[in-house]
């Protein structure tokens, strides 16, 4: 297969003033961007009554910024960008891009001592596609980092994080395609565990578990409009022969399993003042139509990129995006051949930006190296959880993920709150990093 590449998209909200900034200095946050005349006499055209000239400056600041910090990062942080001259979409995500009008973002009901004078904008970052090495992986935290430091800014819950994982221009080997769905499709409610409840309850991510077509007892024969071939899956035999990968790691676990539930049971409960909840009141229990072995059956049942994406796709707003290997994208010659991991709050927190990119790079690894008992087991352990409440979750998921380091993290920001406390902070402070 080829080498793995990812890419990352950051929402988030920025604030600026047309007054002088220094009113709004504060030693814990970022400064705010000073829009105002009086600090930027070289603004001989601007006109301050134009939104889209406001906006335009902002983003060419943040532009900026982002290039005065790739100049000044060693070698061993910067990421090695994927050569794709000739192919027509990827050829344009060869260098950081910042845009606008992508995030939805809904300002506070209330007025806010905080906001008082202050604009903002919603701002969408994206890397350019890497490698997935360690050196690209710094890069984006170092850039994330920056961006934290140097505008104020906020990441509400109507922001999201992306992460674009793929194998450049060529598309994912169908084997690898496959298991990479099957490990979305089982891990989804146990994936969830690391994002805010708010995420969860978002009508545009919704997991594969609640509305794909396979949830919907679609079934393999009917994607592939052709009559296929039964699976003799020996499942029994590959859940005694493997051994998981969780067993074989040390691990210092600090974070029980009945604390971690408790955790997500008090999250539920926050009073949401500041942003309502998309479907407040509904608890997150587990669909079981068809159940998730059921599933994994079909979608390994498939003989084309296509089947599987239109079996576990949603639409292009779902937790995952296998759309881009459907037979209306592939017939295109402006596609991306990748898999989106959409279901991530918005975040700022270069150490969790990298740390997720490095959790979705490595799902499709574990897809295409883990040998394929190890794989089914890995989707037993999900649908024993789903079934009988099973003590599996997100830290042993990870694990046998073979992504200890990652799950450190994850543990870490659990017991520090900040797996959905970033998003309720009016703005973002660098001290916690």
């Amino acid at each position: 297969m080829h080498p793995l590449t990812f890419s990352v998209e950051l929402e988030a909200v920025y604030f600026f003033s047309l007054r002088p900034a220094g009113i709004h200095n504060d030693p814990r946050l970022a400064p705010v961007v000073d829009m105002s005349p009086q600090g930027n006499p070289s603004f001989t055209v601007h006109n301050y009554d134009r939104w889209d000239d406001m906006k335009a400056e902002m983003i060419r600041r943040v532009s900026c910024a982002i290039k005065t910090c790739l100049s000044e990062l060693p070698q061993s942080c910067r990421g090695e960008v994927v050569s794709l001259e000739g192919d027509p979409v990827l050829s344009l995500y060869q260098e950081w891009k910042v845009e606008s009008g992508k995030a939805a973002v809904k300002r506070d009901p209330g007025p806010r001592l905080e906001y008082e004078g202050l604009w903002e904008i919603d701002l969408e970052v994206q890397s350019p596609v890497m490698y997935a090495t360690e050196f690209g992986f710094k890069e984006v935290e170092a850039v994330t980092n920056m961006l934290r430091a140097t505008f104020r800014a906020a990441v509400p819950p109507y922001c999201a994080m992306r992460v674009l994982v793929g194998t450049g221009s060529n598309l994912v080997p169908l084997p690898v395609f496959i298991k990479t769905a099957a490990v979305c499709w089982a891990g989804d409610r146990i994936l969830q565990q690391m994002h805010p409840i708010s995420r969860h309850y978002n009508i545009w991510r919704k997991g594969p578990r609640e509305t794909a077509r396979l949830d919907q007892g679609e079934e393999a024969e009917q994607a592939e409009a052709k009559p296929v071939e039964n699976q003799d899956i020996p499942i029994q035999e590959y859940i005694n022969k493997a051994r998981p990968k969780r067993l074989l790691t040390e691990f210092k676990r600090t974070l029980p399993r009945d604390r971690l539930d408790l955790i997500l049971s008090q999250e539920r409960n926050i009073h949401f003042n500041i942003y309502e909840l998309r479907r407040p009141g509904r608890l997150l229990e587990p669909i079981t139509r068809p159940d998730i072995l059921q599933g994994a059956i079909q979608l390994f049942s498939c003989r084309s990129h296509s089947a599987v994406a239109n079996l576990i796709n949603i639409n292009s707003l779902g937790a995952y995006n296998f759309s881009h290997y459907s037979d209306e994208k592939t017939e295109e010659k402006d596609t991306k051949a990748t898999v989106e991991f959409c279901m991530a709050a918005g975040s700022l927190d270069g150490h969790w930006v990298s740390t997720h990119a490095r959790i979705c790079t490595g799902i499709a690894q574990f897809a295409a190296s883990a040998p394929e008992e190890n794989v089914w087991r890995m989707i037993y352990e999900c649908h024993s959880a789903g079934i009988d409440k099973t003590g599996y979750d997100i830290i042993d998921l990870l694990l046998d993920l073979d992504l200890a380091k990652e799950a450190e993290t994850v543990q870490y920001r659990f017991e520090m709150g900040s797996s959905f406390g970033e998003t309720l902070q009016s703005f973002l402070a660098s001290e916690r990093l």
